[in-house]
C-alpha cells in the first residue's frame, strides 16, 4: 500500500482532513489558502494557514 503524499493533496483530501466540504476549501483558497501551481495542496501549508487565520481573528488582527 502506498503512503499518502501530504505535499500533493487533492481538494477532497484537504476537505476531509479539515472536516469541511470542498465548497469551503474553494472559499478558503479564494481567501488566500496556499495552493500549489498544479492545483493541489500541501497539508502542512493549509494547516498553518488555517491556524494563522484563526489566531488573527481571535486577536482582532488582519490575516498576514
Amino acid at each position: 500500500k502506498r503512503k499518502p503524499d501530504f505535499s500533493r493533496m487533492t481538494q477532497r483530501a484537504v476537505a476531509d482532513m479539515h472536516c469541511v466540504n470542498t465548497r469551503t476549501v474553494r472559499r478558503w483558497t479564494r481567501a488566500g489558502m496556499p495552493r500549489r501551481r498544479d492545483g493541489r495542496y500541501h497539508a502542512g501549508a493549509t494547516i498553518q494557514w488555517r491556524v494563522d487565520r484563526q489566531w488573527c481573528r481571535s486577536c482582532g488582527l488582519p490575516p498576514a
